[in-house]
C-alpha cells in the first residue's frame, strides 16, 4: 500500500542559516542504448565489491485498469514466484545461496526489479534478474497466494488508523486521477491470471526498460553482461499513452469517523510538482530540514518543546506528472 503523510513543502527554511556549498562528486556515469530500446545507466564504484541493480519499466498501478486497482502490485510481485525454469522456492534457494536479494514492486510511475550481489557473483546474479524479468510463468496458485496476501494487508490496515489516514489522504490528493486510484479488496478478487499476463505483457517491455547498475566492475564488461541477457529481448513496440498531468484537488475537509481510536491522525496536504521539475532536489532537502527525522523542526518543536503528539513529519510526492 502507498502511505503518504504529507504537509505542504511551502512552510520551509525561513530561518535556516548560511552553510559553504559543498561540491558532491560521483564517479562518472555512462548511458548506452541497446538495439531493441533497451537504456543502460552504469556506474563504477569500487569502493566495495557489490553490485547493484535496479530495473524500471515505465507502467505502475497508475496503468492499473479500472476495477482492477492492484494489478501492478500484484504483476511485480509473480515476478519473482516462478519462471520456465524455476519454482518460487528454486527462486528463493538462488539467490539465498549468492547470500543476494531480488526483490520488486510497483509504484505510480514504474514497475522497479532490484538486485543486490557480491561482484564476484554478477553473472549469476544477472542470469536470475533475466530469468524473472523475461520468462515468468505466473503460475495460478501463486497469484491466489499473493492476492491474500494483499486482502489480508487491507483488512489488517482498517484497524491502523495511521494507515487509514494515509490511504485517504492519497485517494483525496489526487481526486480521479489515476494516481490516487488504490487497491481495494474489491478490485483484487476481480484480478485474474489473464490480466496478470496483460499487464506484463503491454508494461514490461524492452522500449520501456531502463536497467541502472551500479558496483563494482568495468563499464564495458558490464555492458556486455547486460546485453548477452536483454539485447535479445522482443516485446510491445507500441506503448500505451501515459497518463495525463495531474489537476490540483480544489481545497476540502475530509473527516473519518472511528470511534474506538484513541488517537487522531491528521493530514494535510497540497499541490506538487513534477519529478523533473527544478524544485525536486531542493524539496528533498527542506523536506529533511521541516520534518524528515527525529532532528526536524517539526519534532524539536511540536514534540520535544511543546510535548503535544509522539509522531509528526514531512514529505512530498513527486511523480512524472505531478506530485503533493
Amino acid at each position: 500500500m502507498r502511505a503518504r503523510s504529507l504537509i505542504p513543502v511551502v512552510l520551509l527554511l525561513a530561518a535556516a542559516p548560511a552553510v559553504p556549498a559543498q561540491k558532491l562528486q560521483l564517479p562518472p556515469v555512462t548511458r548506452q542504448s541497446l538495439d531493441n530500446g533497451i537504456r543502460l545507466v552504469l556506474m563504477e564504484y569500487r569502493r566495495a565489491p557489490t553490485l547493484s541493480v535496479a530495473v524500471l519499466f515505465r507502467g505502475g498501478s497508475a496503468w492499473d485498469p479500472p476495477g482492477r486497482e492492484g494489478l501492478a502490485d500484484l504483476t511485480a510481485d509473480l515476478l519473482r514466484r516462478g519462471t520456465e525454469s524455476r519454482s518460487a522456492v528454486q527462486i528463493s534457494e538462488a539467490i539465498d545461496f549468492l547470500g543476494g536479494s531480488l526483490g520488486g514492486g510497483a509504484g505510480d510511475d514504474a514497475v522497479t526489479v532490484s538486485l543486490s550481489v557480491l561482484s564476484k557473483d554478477a553473472r549469476a546474479g544477472l542470469d536470475l534478474l533475466a530469468d524473472v524479468i523475461r520468462r515468468p510463468t505466473f503460475p495460478a496458485e501463486e497469484l491466489e497466494r499473493q492476492r491474500q496476501l494483499s486482502i489480508a494487508d487491507l483488512r489488517s490496515m482498517v484497524q491502523n488508523p495511521s494507515a487509514v489516514a494515509s490511504y485517504v489522504a492519497a485517494r483525496e490528493a489526487y481526486r480521479d486521477h489515476p494516481y490516487g486510484r488504490a487497491a481495494t479488496i474489491t478490485s483484487l478478487s476481480a484480478i485474474t491470471r489473464e490480466d496478470v499476463l496483460g499487464f506484463y505483457r503491454s508494461y514490461l517491455a524492452p522500449a520501456r526498460m531502463v536497467v541502472v547498475a551500479v558496483g563494482d566492475f568495468k563499464t564495458a564488461e558490464m555492458a556486455g553482461l547486460l546485453r548477452e541477457r536483454f539485447g535479445d529481448w522482443t516485446g510491445a513496440d507500441s506503448p500505451p499513452p501515459d497518463v495525463p498531468p495531474v489537476k490540483p484537488a480544489p481545497p476540502h475537509v475530509v473527516l473519518v469517523d472511528k470511534p474506538d481510536a484513541t488517537q487522531t491522525q491528521a493530514r494535510f496536504l497540497g499541490p506538487g510538482f513534477p519529478r523533473k521539475s527544478r524544485d525536486f532536489v531542493p524539496a528533498q532537502l527542506a523536506e529533511a530540514i521541516l520534518g524528515g527525522g527525529f532532528t526536524s523542526r517539526l519534532v524539536d518543536e511540536i514534540r520535544v518543546n511543546r510535548g503535544l503528539t509522539y509522531s509528526i513529519g514531512a514529505s512530498f510526492e513527486a511523480n512524472r506528472q505531478g506530485g503533493s
